[in-house]
């Protein structure tokens, strides 16, 4: 009786402790997000406070995401050099530090410095849990990204409440909310453990390049807002399409920051612009909303933030399929089809004047977006990169995303200039319905890659990047 009862208890305790993982990865990285979303509830009273202009006071949200994207990135590969839990203290210290100069500078300047110091301290987070949670097992991957999944569609959706509740506080509290993350990572150092460091070196160099070039493409992207002369605009074309050519020249370096391997893999190159156009939707809402609700309907920030909590729900719901169709055609139909019903909704929404309810379900599609993405995106890309190049792959993928949000708060910023932010939204549907279109054509690999660098691709087998099967 008792050998009967053995297997099946075993994979039962195994299954339950993928979910915990799963929440705890999701616990870990949730917080990043209240950078942007809940943020974006703080700035009417932050405007006011600090006396600045709507364009200026984009910058709280443009540079967060900015410095997100290129502390992921970075990270991502100090992970696989490192090892997760060096990442994990390194990003705790960045957090403290950005925390306690957000909350005490009396600046806007200041203000910006302590949210990237901030935002790279979340990066460290995001890198690691992203990383762990698509490494994981491929009999256990699929309860671990739907755990991972779920909370973090909580946490998107909930953004706006927190951010409601903080800046009924102080506004200077609704922008260190990133700094939860600290809370979560004694609970996630067990799980770090299984990310052990390889002592490859970091380019260094590759790194700058990267990053001079995303913080390049951002000022172009705020140009016009920021008012820039043309000779400055110019020079930071040349300055970009420089940092371009260094990037793709040290492509074939041993330790290239981003190497040939993820230059030439197609699931990779997909899935940039079918994030980037998403979270550019998102960010752009979560800028645009809160001040449209609140300027034009005169709603206050609680009504705000407690009128997207049913968001959660659909998010958490999709995202959990997503988990489970991750690595089968069909994930990229279920992004397709949110992305669809969000293009809808923002046009509708832009052409009837910034219309509440039409602006609540806009913001509640893109959570789901957002969460079906990340899950579904990163779990391909991870399936496709050799053991030691996943961490720092994973962590390019994101820095496409969040850079692609940051460019979609710049893009709704300089419409808005012109148009109104109603109009702007209606003009950005542009963006989800492409990644509708590109999302529906995603076919991820069901077969084992071709050997790739690292010791470990030599033996790589098709169940190791295969989708786990579900037990019957």
């Amino acid at each position: 009786m008792t050998a009967r009862q053995t297997p099946t208890r075993e994979p039962t305790a195994d299954r339950q402790n993928a979910s915990r993982v799963g929440v705890r990865l999701g616990l870990l990285y949730g917080p990043a997000v209240f950078g942007v979303t809940a943020a974006a509830i703080a700035l009417p009273t932050l405007i006011t406070a600090l006396e600045v202009d709507e364009a200026a006071a984009s910058w709280v949200l443009s540079a967060y995401a900015l410095a997100l994207g290129i502390g992921t990135a970075l990270f991502g590969r100090l992970l696989d050099a490192w090892g997760a839990r060096q990442v994990l203290h390194l990003g705790a210290l960045l957090l403290a530090a950005g925390a306690v100069l957000c909350l005490t500078t009396p600046s806007l300047a200041g203000l910006i410095i302590g949210r990237m110091i901030l935002a790279a301290g979340s990066g460290a987070m995001t890198s690691t849990a992203v990383a762990l949670a698509a490494a994981s097992a491929p009999d256990t991957r699929a309860r671990v990204l739907a755990g991972y999944g779920t909370v973090m569609s909580m946490f998107t959706s909930a953004a706006t409440l927190a951010g409601a509740v903080a800046t009924a506080a102080s506004w200077r509290i609704a922008t260190v909310l990133p700094a939860l993350s600290l809370t979560a990572i004694p609970a996630c150092l067990p799980a770090a453990a299984s990310h052990p460091r390889t002592g490859t070196r970091v380019d260094i160099r590759g790194a700058g390049a990267v990053a001079v070039g995303v913080a390049t493409l951002l000022l172009l992207g705020q140009s016009a807002t920021l008012q820039l002369p043309a000779w400055l605009v110019a020079a930071f074309v040349l300055l970009l399409a420089a940092t371009t050519v260094a990037v793709i020249l040290r492509r074939d370096h041993p330790n290239a920051f981003i190497p040939r391997e993820v230059f030439a893999n197609k699931v990779f190159m997909s899935a940039i612009p079918v994030g980037c156009s998403v979270y550019a939707a998102l960010f752009a809402l979560m800028y645009a909303a809160p001040i449209v609700l609140t300027d034009t309907y005169h709603w206050d920030a609680f009504a705000v933030g407690a009128s997207l909590l049913p968001g959660a729900v659909a998010a958490a719901i999709l995202s959990r399929a997503g988990a489970h169709m991750a690595g089968h055609a069909s994930a990229g139909r279920l992004l397709s089809g949110v992305a669809a019903a969000l293009a809808l909704c923002l046009a509708t929404a832009g052409l009837m004047g910034g219309s509440p309810p039409l602006m609540i379900v806009a913001a509640s599609l893109s959570f789901a977006a957002v969460s079906v993405a990340q899950v579904v995106l990163s779990a391909a890309v991870a399936a496709e990169l050799s053991t030691d190049r996943r961490g720092g792959g994973v962590g390019l993928l994101l820095m496409t995303f969040f850079v692609g949000g940051s460019g979609g708060v710049a893009i709704v910023a300089a419409l808005a200039r012109r148009w109104g932010l109603d109009s702007a939204l209606g003009i950005i549907a542009l963006l989800p319905f492409a990644a509708a279109v590109l999302s529906w054509r995603h076919r991820p690999r069901t077969h084992a890659p071709p050997p790739r660098l690292g010791q470990e691709a030599a033996a790589a087998s098709p169940a190791a990047v295969r989708p786990p099967k579900r037990a019957s």
